[in-house]
């Protein structure tokens, strides 16, 4: 670690693997190896201040370095106090899939989904527990960005949004080229930016 305040070497990370996120705010480096072992740093010292054995992928720290969720092998997710690292929520039965952009929440979707992207997808509210299950999602979810909704391609032809704690929906829009597509953002307060089979092109949300 090459501490740029002081331009000094401070130290080297043991047995680190190729794989680093950085937790800034918190003064955490998580490093994913090739054993499935999550080993996490302190930024200024490098000393271990935590290993974590059979993770099955990458973990994820919240936009705001408050939290670190992590998927554990046959288990699920364990959510991280970035302060301390101790575990403060689990989350059995689910892996994985994104932070809102305010860290209150993460899209997760059951261990048992027979495909990743085909959910259900729920919302996981930070302190509150799970939403109501978001069926025949054919690309990942995106959230806007205040995080109080997502939004979805449902079943390849049609766009819908839900309220990001409740999973409730709120619109349905249809109306663009035939064929997969995929959210590619959420553009300001008011337009998803979806991509068809060969352009991008703005629809209304709300």
């Amino acid at each position: 670690i090459f501490n740029t305040r002081t331009n000094t070497l401070e130290g080297g990370l043991e047995n680190a693997g190729t794989w680093f996120a950085y937790g800034d705010i918190r003064s955490v480096i998580a490093n994913f190896d090739e054993s499935n072992t999550v080993r996490l740093y302190d930024t200024e010292t490098g000393v271990n201040r935590l290993t974590i054995e059979q993770v099955a992928d990458v973990p994820q720290f919240s936009p705001d370095c408050l939290w670190l969720a992590v998927y554990v092998v046959e288990g699920g997710i364990e959510v991280y106090d970035t302060t301390d690292l101790s575990v403060e929520y689990r989350l059995d039965g689910f892996r994985i899939e994104k932070w809102s952009p305010d860290s209150q929440q993460m899209s997760v979707i059951p261990l048992d989904s027979s495909h990743e992207l085909l959910g259900p997808h729920h919302i996981w509210t930070v302190g509150e527990g799970i939403s109501a299950p978001i069926y025949n999602v054919t690309d990942r979810l995106i959230w806007s960005p205040d995080g109080s909704q997502v939004a979805a391609v449902i079943d390849y032809e049609k766009i819908r949004t839900f309220d990001s704690v409740t999973g409730e929906l709120l619109r349905t829009i249809w109306g663009y080229p035939s064929g997969p597509s995929r959210l590619s953002g959420w553009a300001g307060h008011a337009r998803v930016v979806s991509r068809g089979p060969d352009h991008y092109f703005l629809l209304p949300v709300f």
